[in-house]
């Protein structure tokens, strides 16, 4: 069921300003809000003060509910439900218990219809296992006016839309993925006037009630079965209304599930290529989907097994999100352990004479290039001679090779790296010793 109510923020827009007056009319309420990702619109004036919603568990139970009257005498409650979500089919796998699988960028369409008369209207998105950010929209056809847009749009993994007296017509409701990769519910409840499926019943019927002072009454179900939610609504003499939300208990579905966490094969550093390994999962003929990660957050477009390590994620911990599934499953989901990306430096050797006597000697200056402060010394390499040269302030150093024997020689500088810099070899330049 869905989560408690959160803060308010305006959830309604309009394709034309002639339609916002439409759609004001039709839904009942000069501005809907959202209420923790659901519409709802405020009370009438002179309305008692009750609470938006109340939520209870089980397949037969009860909840108490308190109020505050605005009038003095007696409340009549009309109770309509319960209603049971109705599932809408996943249009890749239509035997699957969710409705589709998220992919950013991409939108999924349903086509709700709505009849003349219905009390309550809700439409309830959930992100499986709330590894995806999901965006909600509704969107219908004013007769002789455009389409009106119901929004539900708070950042979170799952949303909601609540309308009370809906305007009737085929709504499309539309599922954007903005970010990450998941399996996806999207239940609707239609709820009209009058009993529904079960036992749904206030006690007392009709409250005594005294202006300003807190009263109570209890709703009592049965008869419901486990598995999908259950809606129920309580009208107080027409201008208020509270919704009863009803989890019956889960009922069994097969997930795919992660035995051992993925995992990262290859050197992380600057263009070295790394693998994800998709470690071990049940059962087995999954299909997985890949997303790289730096220090836990997304890396735009790295959605492959194999991801090219740039400098942009130097000093940076990557890790890979492994998304298995498979039709008629829950997906899952599984991080592999990070590997820190160590920066890469860039050393160079410079030689006063590049070709030199017998007698004669040359210096040879090293150098490194980074972003990080780096120190210690750096291996000077002429041909199988090795000199360890110190790094001072400006990273550079010196040493003067003379007494070599007459040939060629590769001169290279080696920075063997540290815990955060990785270890390189400079380009190489000639140095010849003439006889």
């Amino acid at each position: 069921m869905p989560a408690a109510p959160g803060p308010a923020r305006t959830d309604t827009q309009r394709r034309s300003r002639r339609s916002a007056l439409v759609a004001a009319v039709a839904v009942g309420a000069l501005v809907a809000t959202v209420v923790g990702g659901g519409v709802n619109p405020p009370p009438a004036a002179a309305a008692p003060l009750v609470p938006t919603s109340v939520a209870g568990t089980g397949t037969s139970g009860s909840v108490a509910v308190e109020f505050t009257p605005d009038t003095t005498g007696t409340v009549p409650l009309a109770v309509s439900g319960l209603v049971r979500a109705a599932r809408q089919p996943n249009p890749d796998d239509p035997a699957s218990p969710t409705s589709g699988f998220t992919v950013p960028g991409e939108d999924t369409t349903y086509i709700v219809t709505v009849p003349a008369g219905l009390r309550f209207l809700r439409l309830d998105l959930d992100s499986i296992g709330d590894s995806a950010n999901l965006d909600l929209n509704a969107y219908v056809e004013v007769p002789g006016d455009e389409s009106v847009q119901f929004e539900s749009q708070t950042g979170a993994a799952d949303e909601q839309i609540n309308l009370p007296n809906p305007i009737p017509g085929d709504y499309e409701v539309v599922v954007t993925a903005v970010s990450g990769y998941s399996d996806f519910t999207l239940d609707t409840y239609l709820l009209p006037a009058g009993p529904g499926v079960g036992a749904l019943s206030a006690t007392p019927a009709a409250v005594p009630a005294t202006a300003a002072v807190p009263a109570s009454y209890t709703l009592n179900w049965s008869g419901l079965q486990a598995g999908p939610g259950y809606l129920g609504l309580v009208e107080y003499g027409g201008n208020a209304r509270t919704v009863l939300e009803v989890d019956p208990g889960a009922a069994s579905v097969v997930t795919a599930v992660n035995v051992s966490p993925p995992t990262i094969v290859g050197v992380p550093e600057d263009g070295r290529t790394l693998r994800a390994k998709t470690g071990t999962w049940t059962p087995k003929g999954l299909e997985f989907f890949y997303q790289w990660q730096a220090n836990g957050s997304d890396i735009f477009g790295a959605n492959d097994a194999r991801y090219r390590v740039n400098d942009s994620v130097a000093g940076a911990t990557l890790t890979v999100k492994v998304t298995a599934r498979a039709p008629g499953l829950i997906a899952g989901t599984a991080i592999s352990g990070g590997v820190y990306v160590k920066e890469r430096v860039f050393p160079t050797v410079e030689l006063s004479a590049s070709t030199i006597g017998p007698e004669e000697s040359t210096v040879a200056t090293v150098a490194i290039r980074s972003f990080s402060k780096v120190s210690g010394n750096v291996e000077l390499r002429v041909g199988a001679l090795r000199y360890q040269v110190p790094l001072d302030a400006n990273q550079t150093g010196q040493v003067t090779l003379s007494g070599l024997p007459p040939r060629s020689y590769k001169v290279t500088a080696y920075y063997a790296g540290s815990d955060i810099v990785a270890p390189i070899e400079s380009d190489a330049v000639r140095l010849r010793v003439k006889r």
